[in-house]
């Protein structure tokens, strides 16, 4: 291969995101001997060589908005310009556009790669299901789940699906985990559990509180949650409501999260639907034991229940409440302390970024050169 594969992937605002995290890893890490990679991002691309991007390399498209014309002139024009060997998209509204080009009578030579990094049955447009996966040249899920439910419920070739795992970067989650939160609770003995995700009815922190407030009654402690979303004031009323406002935190979106995970005794996520919660491996990184519902797919493929983590049932406040105790009690015992270093090695043989990388590499290169996706 004498010139290297123009790689054009479309994501949404790099600065946060599980998915947009992923495009900044390939962005970084593809072999650019290889590999050269484009993005086109909606939302305001990143103007601080902190993401260590070319940004001639990086293209604004806007906001994706409810009319998607715009977005797809825009995206037509970066294509002619670019001329891509492979798009890949990962993220819901941004894969029905990119569907839509494909379909279109446009000269494009290239191959469509769609990446879907949530629960597929949250996408309830039949069309968008049905008939315009139909029309991509590969999928890319991020677990076997999702894999799985493509199959048996959209009715999709298996063998046009391929499971790339997400990664993480373990050495830059570490060296992130040493600034100082500079919060008070921190400099307190008392135990802190931490969760970390947007404000919405995906992420049921409504459920997470629910629990803690069982818990605060038998043990004094503390709960942080960081993220922003539209359910704030709705989940402020709740800790009001609860009686556990003021040993209840809202800290907002916070661009280093690490610093304050790292320091608590306790990760939750109570989401009622995930596609590959990264916060997860994040928090196993982080040297703190997690507790996650055992929702359809995703936690049950990183947490071995009792030997990595914990997982409870979905919606389940009181369980919650039992397993959250449980690891408070016992969070100094050597049970606990296993888990936290299954937990690590776990991140570090089966989902490092080295891992991660390598594979997108190898199928970006399969599909390029023989087709296959």
């Amino acid at each position: 291969m004498n010139q290297p594969i123009k790689l054009l992937c479309l994501t949404g605002n790099l600065k946060k995101g599980g998915a947009e995290k992923r495009i900044k890893a390939l962005s970084e890490y593809l072999n650019d001997d290889k590999i050269l990679i484009f993005i086109g991002c909606f939302g305001k691309p990143p103007q601080s060589t902190r993401f260590n991007y070319l940004i001639d390399n990086v293209f604004h498209l806007g906001k994706r908005g409810l009319i998607p014309l715009f977005s797809l002139l825009r995206m037509v024009r970066v294509i002619y310009f670019i001329k891509p060997d492979i798009i890949f998209s990962n993220l819901g509204r941004i894969n029905l556009l990119t569907l839509i080009l494909g379909i279109l009578p446009i000269k494009f030579h290239g191959k469509i790669i769609i990446g879907i990094s949530n629960h597929p049955k949250r996408f309830s447009n039949s069309l968008y299901k049905t008939l315009l996966y139909k029309h991509s040249d590969g999928v890319i899920a991020n677990s076997h789940g999702i894999k799985n439910y493509l199959c048996n419920e959209w009715g999709l070739d298996e063998r046009n699906i391929h499971v790339i795992h997400n990664g993480l970067n373990s050495t830059h989650i570490t060296s992130l985990t040493e600034e100082d939160p500079v919060f008070e609770w921190y400099k307190e003995s008392l135990p802190i559990i931490i969760s970390i995700g947007r404000l919405n009815p995906q992420k049921n922190h409504a459920c997470l509180i629910k629990a803690f407030s069982i818990v605060r009654k038998s043990i004094n402690s503390r709960l942080i949650i960081i993220g922003e979303g539209r359910h704030r004031q709705d989940l402020e009323e709740l800790v009001r409501s609860v009686g556990v406002a003021e040993d209840t935190w809202f800290a907002g979106y916070q661009y280093n999260p690490y610093k304050f995970l790292a320091r608590s005794t306790l990760f939750v996520l109570s989401s009622k639907w995930e596609g590959f919660p990264n916060v997860i491996l994040e928090a196993m990184v982080c040297a703190v034991p997690v507790i996650s519902t055992d929702i359809d797919f995703g936690p049950r493929e990183m947490i071995d229940n009792g030997k990595t983590g914990f997982l409870v049932p979905n919606d389940d406040p009181e369980t919650l409440a039992s397993q959250i105790q449980y690891v408070l009690e016992n969070r100094k015992g050597e049970a606990i302390k296993e888990i936290i270093n299954n937990a690590r090695k776990k991140v570090e043989t089966e989902f490092s970024l080295e891992v991660m990388v390598k594979k997108y590499q190898e199928y970006f290169e399969d599909v390029y050169n023989n087709g296959y996706a």
